[in-house]
């Protein structure tokens, strides 16, 4: 049965009495199981929410995507059964019982109690941290990385870095310099390497939504192409100058 008309169909049922949860994905990828999504991850997922009437009560299709990591109970339970062990790139349907979702209580006056939940969830991208970081620059006395070293909008960054497609083809190695939110890099590619420190290692899974989309790269990457970047962070430069005017046009810098 197509996704959209199981989601129609279940939307339209009468009784919502013994719900039980549901999954369903659209298409599956058949990636690898390494690519899949696992605890600890952080996923980037864009969804809209309905519920038994089929009105939406929320949604953030064609804004930036949701970010949480999988297994720190951010979001309902129904989130995290529904959406390990999914490829980057996959659309997945999910009907959600109250138990796995907002109980009894319901939230924010918007969803009543004992709602079931109807979610469509994209799973955009998977960040995944593969090595910390051992460079002594970057770490402070306790081993944590130093802000100026945690990777922000504006940085500049040095960073080795493989592009893979989902058969494991290598399409493209190189180190470069970029400077995020320059618009160097896919934004999938960028939204991946915030909060990363100078040496660590990551690898970044984007459905094509992030990544290079519809076009592809003529010659090199498909179409409509899910890909693996395994990134190593080598350098996080940030010009304090810029971002102090930066903070004092924003209203963001506070004296200490």
């Amino acid at each position: 049965m197509a996704l959209l008309l199981a989601l129609l169909l279940a939307l339209s049922a009468s009784a919502q009495e013994s719900v039980e949860f549901q999954r369903e994905v659209e298409e599956p990828l058949g990636c690898r199981e390494q690519e899949r999504s696992r605890e600890g991850d952080e996923l980037l997922v864009n969804y809209k929410g309905f519920l038994a009437d089929g009105s939406v009560f929320d949604s953030n299709e064609g804004k930036d995507p949701l970010r949480f990591v999988l297994g720190e109970r951010r979001v309902i339970a129904g989130w995290e059964r529904g959406l390990i062990g999914t490829c980057a790139g996959e659309k997945v349907v999910m009907v959600i019982p109250a138990s796995l979702g907002y109980g009894e209580r319901g939230a924010g006056g918007v969803i009543p109690g004992g709602a079931t939940l109807y979610f469509i969830s994209t799973l955009q991208g998977i960040v995944r941290k593969t090595e910390g970081s051992r460079d002594e620059e970057a770490l402070d006395g306790d081993g944590n990385c130093k802000d100026i070293k945690t990777i922000k909008a504006k940085d500049k960054v040095t960073m080795s870095s493989t592009v893979t497609l989902l058969d494991g083809s290598v399409v493209d190695s190189s180190r470069d310099t970029v400077q995020i939110g320059a618009g160097g890099l896919v934004k999938g590619w960028e939204l991946g390497l915030l909060g990363a420190c100078q040496g660590e290692r990551r690898e970044v899974l984007l459905g094509s939504g992030l990544a290079w989309g519809e076009r592809g790269v003529p010659g090199t990457i498909p179409p409509n192409a899910s890909v693996a970047i395994s990134v190593t962070v080598e350098e996080v430069k940030r010009d304090l100058v810029f971002n102090f005017l930066d903070q004092i046009s924003s209203g963001t810098f506070r004296r200490g």
